[in-house]
């Protein structure tokens, strides 16, 4: 993306003392017509973010020369003070067959409505960044029978030995729809998946999923390297490093020796037997001379039942101990809660222990500088057995 600024149509030339440097200045129509057409000719997208431009473009040269010759996909007001307004167009640079050009690899059909024919996608990302992907697609003939239009699923995922975790997800609905896409035409997409800061570093492997929003199922796929006949792998492996510095951080809950816990945030407070529960951790580990592996242990503790999940924080290939001092790491995990746990209140807790021989790890609540408890309090959980 490439953000362009334009300065007052037509103003006088003694705008900001007639300096080029200022940050206000004047400009005359043909010269905003020249620029508009430059950009139109290497771009399939503009984005016209609009900001009192009643008094920086009083005549509207820019608004004319958009409608007349680009499409509008999108036109979003955003209320607040100066009550902005953001507007996206699409420029015949979109028709250009090179904007989306074929792959050397096989094409995926998702269903009979889409045709994968292409993707552009990094295949290295830092933890707090967006990983981008460019599609390209063929509008199949099954296509009509999707009057809701369809849409695009792009998620992260970590494969333990054990399970899969989810670690980042980003639907969109294409621009523009393809309920205006016609048969055997081509269409590039631009997607981005936002990576969460605390992404432990490894290999991820990114998937895609085409769904009607109208019922939410995902267009089939007969490829056999499809996973469950609906998830299409884009890239495996896609590497996640660190940040190049340690975000910004709250100040922890609770300290298990080096390693803080900086959040805490689960799905829902109300299940009932046999459901899940997804609980999000934040950690952050101390600089330390000692380090160790540790696991984490959350139980979910009635008044006569008891049950419990152990796993490594970071996951199995991030051990505590090698995690970067400074840097949080996220945890991710479902918790499946028995199909005869008893109804009534429970309490979801956290405890850091040894992996070498078990040994709890005291925490320490906040500012408080001694040793408190061997568990942390979560949350508060109610089981039920109603709807």
């Amino acid at each position: 993306m490439i953000m362009i600024r334009g300065g007052s149509v037509d103003g006088p030339p003694s705008l900001g003392w007639g300096l080029p440097e200022s940050d206000f200045y004047a400009i005359s129509t043909p010269q905003v017509q020249a620029a508009l057409t430059q950009m139109a000719g290497a771009y399939p997208r503009i984005w016209h973010y609009r900001l009192y431009d009643t008094v920086s473009d009083p005549q509207g040269v820019i608004r004319a020369w958009l409608a007349e010759h680009a499409a509008p996909l999108r036109d979003e007001p955003i209320p607040g003070r100066d009550f902005l307004r953001l507007q996206l167009f699409q420029t015949q640079e979109a028709d250009n067959p090179t904007v989306c050009p074929p792959d050397d690899g096989p094409d995926v059909s998702f269903g009979d409505a889409l045709i994968l024919r292409g993707q552009g996608i990094s295949p290295e990302v830092r933890a707090g960044e967006t990983l981008y992907a460019a599609l390209c697609w063929e509008a199949g003939p099954g296509l009509d029978q999707h009057p809701a239009g369809l849409r695009t699923s792009l998620r992260l995922y970590r494969v333990d030995p054990d399970r899969e975790v989810l670690i980042a997800q980003q639907d969109e609905t294409p621009l523009p729809p393809t309920t205006t896409w016609e048969t055997g035409t081509r269409h590039g997409t631009a997607l981005a998946l936002p990576i969460p800061a605390g992404t432990p570093p490894g290999a991820y492997r990114l998937e895609l999923i085409v769904y009607d929003p109208g019922d939410g199922t995902p267009l089939p796929l007969a490829d056999p390297r499809a996973i469950a006949g609906q998830r299409w792998p884009l890239i495996d492996p896609v590497d996640v490093a660190l940040p190049e510095e340690p975000p910004e951080a709250p100040r922890p809950l609770a300290v298990f020796d080096y390693i803080e816990l900086l959040a805490v945030q689960l799905d829902r407070s109300t299940a009932r037997p046999g459901e899940s529960l997804h609980l999000e951790l934040a950690w952050r580990p101390r600089p330390n001379p000692y380090r160790d592996a540790y696991q984490a242990v959350i139980t979910l503790r009635g008044e006569e039942t008891y049950q419990a999940w152990v796993r490594p924080p970071g996951g199995p290939a991030y051990s505590t101990g090698d995690w970067a001092p400074g840097y949080p790491v996220l945890e991710w995990e479902r918790l499946d809660l028995a199909h005869d746990l008893p109804p009534g209140s429970y309490t979801l807790y956290v405890s850091l222990e040894r992996i070498s021989d078990g040994l709890p790890i005291p925490a320490r609540g906040g500012w408080l500088p001694w040793p408190q408890r061997e568990q942390v309090k979560l949350a508060q959980v109610e089981v039920r057995n109603e709807e």
